[in-house]
């Protein structure tokens, strides 16, 4: 299967981005990942097993305009046609996004040339924009790319786009469950430096079960071999 991802970052390097890439590839599919420039890097290379195909950059002389011209956002016509190009030219299957902000980009390529489209949504960019606005120093731009409202408006259109979703959600949220078709919940009441934990249980073992599912050793992962040494 040829695989499409979309980082809306610059790669390498990103860890979370780097173990999926090595996995599917390990499992005999093709990955073709499109990200940002920012660094002015080729625009195509291969890295490990991956295509990856950055966006056009500008040159130097042009300074931070390189950086507003690939900002990941859903109406960027740059990322439109970028990531366009490399899902017809490569006969994609599937199409994988990471988080939010290009998931609208996805899917509408993905309805152009009828092919799935899956999303990791990995963080909640409404609430992080949030804090983003309460803690960081804003500009007069973020009003536009970095503001909560427009994101909460983004997640529910990519929400109500969505097939099936999988969910974990603490006890009493309504509109998590509401949005889900599956949810697993955890409790709720845990001080807030320990609240990661129970989150990351049940993913485990949703792991552990889809393994087992597809006949692969859970004691035996791939693709760990960097960091992991196992006897």
């Amino acid at each position: 299967m040829n695989i499409c991802k979309i980082v809306d970052g610059d790669y390498p390097w990103d860890i979370r981005v780097e173990k999926i890439c090595d996995s599917l590839v390990g499992g005999g599919h093709e990955v073709f990942l499109v990200c940002r420039n920012v660094k002015r890097s080729p625009v195509y290379e291969y890295y490990e097993g991956i295509h990856i195909f950055r966006l056009p950059y500008l040159p130097h002389s042009m300074g931070r305009l390189n950086y507003y011209a690939t900002f990941p956002a859903f109406f960027s016509p740059l990322w439109m046609a970028r990531v366009n190009e490399v899902v017809r030219a490569h006969s994609i299957d599937c199409i994988m996004v990471r988080d939010l902000p290009l998931a609208l980009t996805g899917i509408a390529i993905g309805k152009l040339h009828r092919i799935p489209v899956v999303v990791d949504m990995a963080e909640c960019y409404p609430e992080m924009l949030k804090t983003w606005w309460e803690f960081g120093e804003n500009r007069f731009t973020d009003n536009f790319v970095r503001s909560p409202r427009m994101a909460r408006a983004v997640e529910k259109i990519t929400v109500g786009k969505a097939d099936y979703i999988i969910a974990v959600v603490e006890e009493g949220d309504k509109e998590i469950k509401s949005l889900a078709d599956d949810y697993i919940e955890i409790a709720t009441g845990l001080p807030e430096v320990l609240s990661p934990i129970p989150y990351v249980v049940p993913l485990q073992l949703f792991a552990y079960y889809m393994a087992v599912e597809r006949k692969c050793d859970p004691d035996m992962p791939r693709n760990l071999a960097k960091s992991v040494t196992v006897k």
